[in-house]
């Protein structure tokens, strides 16, 4: 999904959207990966540190800060910059390897268009 499209949409959908970019990525490194991987992208986004919160997901949100503020400031120099481009760089930041096919993880969402959440097509 490109940044400017989770851009409109709603708080919910966005929270919605991460939540399932999040889930679909622990499920494609299980479905093709070595269990050791599988393990490690697991743990990236499940296991809380001492605020609570996943290491994988903290660096995920600052991955994807990072790509939105670029984006507004040259919003023509990478139109189709995708939210999945953060969860790449969270990912080899971590030492973990995303093969070409990753990409499309996420891309069955659609967003419910009001405040009650999201759904899969």
């Amino acid at each position: 999904m490109k940044i400017s499209e989770f851009d409109q949409m709603s708080e919910a959908d966005r929270a919605a959207y991460v939540l399932l970019l999040i889930g679909e990525t622990i499920d494609f490194y299980a479905k093709t990966a070595s269990p050791d991987v599988a393990q490690r992208v697991h743990d990236l986004f499940t296991k809380k540190e001492g605020n609570g919160i996943p290491v994988g997901y903290q660096e995920f949100v600052n991955n994807l800060q990072k790509y939105h503020d670029d984006s507004l400031k040259h919003p023509n120099q990478n139109p189709s910059i995708h939210i999945q481009h953060a969860m790449i760089s969270t990912l080899q930041e971590n030492g973990i390897e995303v093969p070409k096919t990753y990409i499309t993880v996420g891309n069955d969402f659609k967003p419910s268009g009001n405040a009650s959440g999201a759904q899969k097509k």
